[in-house]
Order: C-alpha cells, then structure tokens, then sequence
C-alpha cells in the first residue's frame, strides 16, 4: 500500500518569493504579506451582471462598515465571463492596522473568497504582487 498523496494547495500563487503556509495560505518570504484562499459551504449566488455584482457590492460596504473596518471600498469585477466583487478596507487589531484586499467569487454556488493582507505602511515589493493577484489573476 502506498502512502496517501500529500494535499496539494487550491491555488498557486503565480510569483516567486512567496512560499505556501498550509493548502490555502500563502506568505511572501518577507513575512509582509499573506494571501489566503477559504472555499465556504455557505450559499454565494453567480452574479450574471455588473448591476447584480454592484448591489452586493453596496450590501457589502454596509457591513464592513458595520464590523468596523475602515476605508471600505467595493466594486463589481469580471472573471471569466463571471461576476464577482472586490472589497478594499482597513482593518485595526489592538495597536495594529491592516490593509486587506478581498475578492468574493461563487464557485458551484458557494461562495470562495481570496483575501491578501499586509501591514499598512509597509514598504515591500510583495505588497505589489500580493494587490495585482487578488485584483486581477486570482479566479
């Protein structure tokens, strides 16, 4: 009997100088940034247009603001001839703040999330590669 197949990650993250933390996690080298992808078993409908994505958009912003996040911004972004939304905001842990990107997509009807985060302020050419693959590649 062989030994069973180690998991492998759901996404690759498509730079160097990046290693994976565990199947969905995934830091730069530096330790400045993270990106996580979490696949939910929780309902996330498709969004067949910009108009449909926007009103989730807005829902969202609405909430984010509501868990105290600060500088929320959200707007509709296509992947793959599907809509999903991208959230920007602030976020404060004791003495902390945080700058997070996070693109809400649905998969077979769930909802999978890619969120990239670094310490605001930090000046590392991660913090780069992390925004351009939450914003654009990841999918």
């Amino acid at each position: 009997m062989s030994a069973p197949t180690p998991p492998v990650p759901a996404y690759t993250v498509p730079f160097s100088g990046w290693s994976a933390q565990d199947r969905t996690t995934w830091s730069a080298d530096s330790g400045t940034c993270l990106i996580r992808e979490e696949k939910y078993v929780q309902d996330f409908p498709a969004f067949a247009t910009s108009e449909e994505a926007a009103k989730f958009a807005a829902r969202l912003q609405k909430s984010l603001y509501t868990q105290k996040m600060q500088t929320v911004y959200t707007q509709p972004v296509e992947r793959s001839g599907k809509w999903g939304v991208l959230a920007s905001y602030k976020y404060t842990t004791g003495n902390e703040v945080f700058k997070v990107t996070q693109l809400y997509l649905s998969e077979g009807g769930k909802l999978r999330t890619f969120t990239g985060s670094f310490r605001d302020g930090a000046l590392d050419p991660c913090v780069n590669d992390m925004l351009s693959f939450v914003r654009y590649l990841a999918n």
